[in-house]
C-alpha cells in the first residue's frame, strides 16, 4: 500500500517554553481557568499580543488573611480558532504564546531546512495546535522496502496546559502504522520575547541536534529489526498502555497479567501499537499522552536490558506515572 502514514510519533528533544510535566493525564486541568479574581489590582498592562485577542495583565491579589503577592491575568478573547473568552490566573514565568505565532515560527524554519507542513490540528476549542512538518528528502531503509521519514512537530497552547515546543519525530511511509522514538536530547528554555525574529533564532538551535538525534534513531530502528520481542517488553506495555492498543499481547481472562505474545520482532511490534494509536479519532493532546506513556516505556525496557533498572521498578514507574 502507498498512503502516507500522516501522524507523527513520539518526540525526540525539544525547545519549551515550559519544565517537563511528565506524563500527566491530558484529562487532569493543568490551568486555573476562571478563578475568582476578586481583590486583584492591576499594576502593569502587557498588550503584546492584543493583535491576537491575548492581553496580560499584571498585579496582585489583595484579600483579607493573605500576603500580597504578584500573578498576571491572562484574558483570551475568541480569536479565529479560539472559540472562547476567558480569564487564566498564572504565575509571572507563564510566556504566552499565541497559537498563530507558533505556526510562523514552523513555517519559517521548515522553509529553511527543506520540510513542508504536513498537518496542522487544534485542540481545546482552539486554545492548543500541533503542526507537523516531514522531509521525505531524508527517508531512510530501515528495512528492504520499509521507509521512514524525518519530521518535526510544532506545539503551543495558549492557556499553558501545553509549553511552546519543537520535538522530532519520524514516519513510516506505508499505511499501516505511524512511528514511536524514544526522547533525546536537551530542552531550552524559551526567552520572553515579543519579536517573532528572535523566537525563530531560538528555534533554529534546536534544527542541527534535533536532526542528529533522529539519524541516530534510523539506526535504532535498524537494531530493533533484529532484536526479538521478549516477555519484559510485553510486561512493562502491559502496564503503560490499554488492552487494545496491544493486539499482539495475550492477557489473562479480566487481568493485566501477560499469558504471552505472538513472535515478532521488536520494530514490528512498535509499529502494531502506533497503528491503532494513529487511526483511532482521538483529540491530538490525547494522542501526545498516549505516545508519552509508550515513549516512558521503551526507555525502561532499554534500562532492563542494559542492566540499569530492575523489572520490578520499571513497572511500578509505569504504574504511578
Amino acid at each position: 500500500m502507498n498512503d502516507i502514514q500522516h501522524e507523527p510519533g513520539i518526540k525526540m528533544g525539544g525547545f519549551s517554553a515550559v519544565a517537563e510535566t511528565g506524563l500527566r493525564n491530558p484529562e487532569s486541568k493543568v490551568a486555573t481557568v476562571g478563578r475568582e479574581t476578586t481583590g486583584f489590582v492591576a499594576e502593569h498592562v502587557d498588550a503584546t499580543w492584543i493583535n491576537y485577542g491575548i492581553r496580560t495583565v499584571i498585579g496582585s491579589f489583595y484579600r483579607d488573611g493573605l500576603t500580597p503577592k504578584k500573578y498576571q491575568l491572562v484574558e483570551l478573547e475568541p480569536y479565529k480558532q479560539r472559540k472562547e473568552r476567558m480569564t487564566i490566573v498564572k504565575g509571572l514565568s507563564f510566556k504566552v504564546i499565541p497559537n498563530e505565532i507558533a505556526l510562523r515560527v514552523g513555517d519559517a524554519i521548515a522553509e529553511k531546512h527543506g520540510f513542508k507542513q504536513d498537518r496542522v490540528e487544534y485542540g481545546k476549542n482552539g486554545l492548543s495546535v500541533y503542526a507537523s512538518y516531514v522531509s521525505r528528502d531524508r527517508a531512510k531503509e530501515v528495512r528492504v522496502g520499509d521507509m521512514v521519514a524525518m519530521g518535526f512537530q510544532i506545539k503551543n497552547s495558549e492557556d499553558g496546559s501545553v509549553g511552546f515546543a519543537i520535538e522530532g519525530y519520524t514516519l513510516r511511509l506505508v499505511c499501516s502504522n505511524g512511528m514511536t522514538v524514544p526522547e533525546h536530547g536537551d530542552r531550552f528554555s524559551l526567552m520572553k520575547s515579543s519579536k517573532v525574529e528572535s523566537i525563530i533564532e531560538q528555534a533554529e538551535t534546536m534544527m542541527e541536534p534535533l536532526l542528529l538525534a533522529l539519524e541516530e534513531q534510523m539506526e535504532t530502528y535498524k537494531r530493533w529489526t533484529t532484536i526479538q520481542m521478549n516477555m519484559q517488553l510485553a510486561n512493562i506495555l502491559a502496564v503503560s498502555l490499554p488492552k487494545k492498543y496491544l493486539p499482539f499481547i495475550d492477557f489473562v481472562k479480566k487481568t493485566r497479567a501477560v499469558a504471552g505474545f505472538q513472535s515478532m520482532t521488536v520494530w514490528d511490534a512498535f509499529n502494531r501499537i502506533t497503528d491503532p494509536l494513529t487511526h483511532t479519532k482521538l483529540e491530538a493532546r490525547h494522542r501526545e499522552w498516549f505516545r508519552a506513556r509508550l515513549n516512558r516505556a521503551v526507555q525502561l525496557w532499554t534500562e532492563v536490558q542494559s542492566g540499569v533498572r530492575t523489572m520490578d521498578d520499571a513497572i511500578e514507574v509505569m504504574r504511578t506515572v
